[in-house]
This record gives structure tokens, C-alpha cells and sequence, in this order.
């Protein structure tokens, strides 16, 4: 089998998957417990979140440990709400389900929030967004910073200090970021920030919010876990994990970046060798996005039935498109990009690793090209 759907998810790394299982059988205390082994649990929890607020430039009481970004991105969204029930909230038109339905939400519930727009290319039209923060009382300006669907990288660097020059706060979906770009959070200098390890090979079920704000109310209730802000036993064996995914991810930061951005090269290269009829969404390969994530939209293909014939083939990818109520529609992403409709309906993405081989992708390429001659 091919997998080329990292950005869904990625194999935890051999040497995450023993540390887990030594932590569990070292450390089978919870670490609140008052007792000798649970001051050791404890130590070690405290530890490995300090080494990961070290490598991510944080201090190591701005991690919130969570099961996952999607609760990261809910209780920094909820939480905002609750502060700020009458101010106004910003995000784009583009955002991860866990943003943009968590948003809905706090509409239902009275809250008031702005949806930005974005170019061909996926990045926020800051002109949009500037009249917005001119227009309300905002709390809250909350982004995707790297695109799942598509890789744009947002222009965080022009947008936080914007924000904060009108008194919001800027929560950022980092989830593909943390795994592809090199993070230091003290210089990027967001309020809050969502993470998840299984998209940068560690465990599933374990993230953290990255959080500066003051007073932010837990979403989860019950001990004190996580100084108040997280009820709920942490699960240091994903904690250490997530440590540890983190530490190779960086340690191999700059080779794994340039064999990914090689073999997308090789892709597209293919696809072009064989005179398909395609289009790269967002924006171009090498500039502000990300080279894991590439979103292809072929013309009068259906996407569905491409995705089918590529996995009879041994090769895994998603697709650009979301069910709904049973019915398959275009991806809402795509959309907001103004894909034109010939393509929009095939669209699959593409989303490799650093293990990923050039003589893969040339497969993978040329497979397509032969399907999609065959249609």
C-alpha cells in the first residue's frame, strides 16, 4: 500500500511507539496521586512538558494538555466566548471543521462572528480583515496557519500584529504547521495556539493548546489537572510520545522538509510529462505553502471514482470532498477559492511524507495519468 494521506494522519515513529510502552510500564500511577509513585509520574509529566515548551519556545505553563487540537481549538474558541460573550470573533472562510463548527456554535448561541475571505490562493484578504477590526469590538481573530486541504501558509507575520494593534487576541490552528515549518512561539507571538502529535508522528488522541490568555476558562471540568485549565488524568505515556515525535521532527527538521518538497516535485513533474489536465490549488509549490499538501484538480474527472480506482490500485488518498446528508459535494475550500467548475469535482489531495520516494511518486503519477486517459 501507497499512504498518501499524512495530512489525515501519520505513523507514530518506531521509537515514539517503545517509548510509550516503557512510560506505561515505568510510570502505572496517576500522576496526581500524593504517593511515591505518583510523585513520580508527576515528575516525569512535568518534565516532558518542559522539554516540549523548550523546543517549541514556549514556558511550560502555556501548554494545556489536551486529547486532541479539535478540544485545544474548542475550549480556546468556548473560552474566548465566555469572556467576551459580547464582542465580536473573526476567522476565515477557509478553516478546519474544528474552527468553523465550533464558530456556528457560538453563533447559535448569540455570538457574533465575521467570516473574512480569501484570494485564489487561499490567504486572508487582510484589507477584509482590517475593516473588520476598524468595524467591531473583536476578542478574538482565529486562523488556520497552514492549510490542511490546500498548504497556503497564512501571512501570520503581517495579521498578529494587526490584531493586536486593535486589542484582540489571534488563536492560530497549527496543526499542519507544527510538523512541517520550524515553530518558536515566543517570536511568533500568538495568544493561543492548537496542536495535535499524530500529525507529526506521534500517538493519536493527545494534543495541547498553546495559551497566553489570561484567565481562559477550562473547558473540561473536574480536578485541578493542567493548573485548573483541563480536568481529566493526563496520559503521560502520550504525553512522552508526542515528546518524542516532536524531538526527532525537529532533529530532522531540514532533511525530511527537502525530500518532502523533492517528491512533490517529482508529482507534479509526472503529471505534467503526461500532458494531464490539472491544477495545483493554492498556491505554488515553493512559495508560502506547504509542500506535503498537494490539492489536484483534474478536469471532468470525478473525484470519487479517481479516489476508488487509485486505492484498487494500492494507492490511499482523500478527496476534495465532503458528504453531507449522503449527498457528495465540492469541497467548501475549494470553493471559497473560486475553483472553476470543471476541475472543482476532481479534486483529490495528495499529502506525503519524508519516506515518501521519488520512484513512489513517479508511480503515483504516472498511474493517474493512465486513468485518467482511460476516462
Amino acid at each position: 500500500m501507497i499512504y498518501l494521506d499524512n495530512a489525515a494522519s501519520t505513523k507514530p515513529t518506531q521509537k515514539t511507539m517503545e517509548i510509550m510502552k516503557e512510560t506505561m510500564e515505568r510510570f502505572p500511577a496517576n500522576p496526581s496521586s500524593t504517593h511515591t509513585m505518583g510523585i513520580q509520574a508527576k515528575k516525569a509529566l512535568n518534565q516532558s512538558k518542559q522539554a516540549i515548551a523548550s523546543m517549541l519556545g514556549a514556558e511550560r505553563k502555556n501548554l494545556i494538555i489536551t486529547s486532541s487540537a479539535t478540544e485545544a481549538t474548542n475550549q480556546a474558541l468556548f473560552g474566548m466566548f465566555k469572556r467576551y460573550p459580547n464582542k465580536t470573533m473573526i476567522t476565515s472562510t477557509v478553516e478546519h471543521a474544528a474552527t468553523k463548527n465550533t464558530l456556528k456554535a457560538i453563533e447559535s448561541m448569540g455570538g457574533h462572528v465575521i467570516w473574512i475571505p480569501v484570494d485564489n490562493d487561499g490567504l486572508i484578504l487582510i484589507s477584509e480583515l482590517k475593516k473588520a477590526l476598524e468595524t467591531y469590538d473583536v476578542s478574538l481573530v482565529s486562523l488556520i496557519y497552514a492549510h490542511n486541504e490546500i498548504g497556503t501558509i497564512q501571512e501570520v507575520n503581517t495579521i498578529i500584529p494587526l490584531v493586536h494593534a486593535y486589542g484582540a487576541y489571534v488563536h492560530l490552528d497549527m496543526v499542519q504547521s507544527i510538523a512541517h515549518m520550524d515553530i518558536d512561539f515566543t517570536k511568533l507571538n500568538a495568544d493561543m495556539a492548537s496542536v495535535s502529535a499524530h500529525k507529526f508522528h506521534g500517538p493519536r488522541g493527545i494534543g495541547m493548546l498553546y495559551n497566553k490568555v489570561d484567565d481562559l476558562p477550562p473547558l473540561i471540568h473536574g480536578g485541578g489537572h493542567e493548573n485548573g485549565k483541563r480536568a481529566g488524568t493526563e496520559d503521560l505515556a502520550s504525553i512522552k510520545g508526542m515528546e518524542n515525535a516532536l524531538h526527532e521532527k525537529r532533529l530532522e527538521h531540514e532533511k525530511r522538509e527537502a525530500s518532502i518538497k523533492h517528491t512533490a516535485r517529482i508529482l507534479l513533474d509526472t503529471l505534467k510529462a503526461k500532458s494531464v489536465d490539472f491544477i495545483l490549488n493554492g498556491p505554488p509549490l515553493g512559495t508560502n505553502r506547504l509542500n506535503n499538501v498537494l490539492n489536484l484538480s483534474f478536469k471532468d474527472i470525478d473525484s470519487q471514482t479517481l479516489a476508488f480506482e487509485l486505492s484498487s490500485e494500492g494507492i490511499l488518498v482523500s478527496t476534495g470532498s465532503a458528504c453531507s446528508s449522503g449527498e457528495i459535494i465540492a469541497s467548501p475550500t475549494l470553493h471559497a477559492l473560486g475553483v472553476d467548475h470543471d476541475y472543482i469535482e476532481g479534486s483529490i489531495r495528495i499529502s506525503h511524507n519524508h519516506e515518501t520516494t521519488a520512484q513512489t511518486m513517479q508511480h503515483v503519477g504516472n498511474v493517474i495519468a493512465n486513468m485518467i486517459g482511460e476516462q
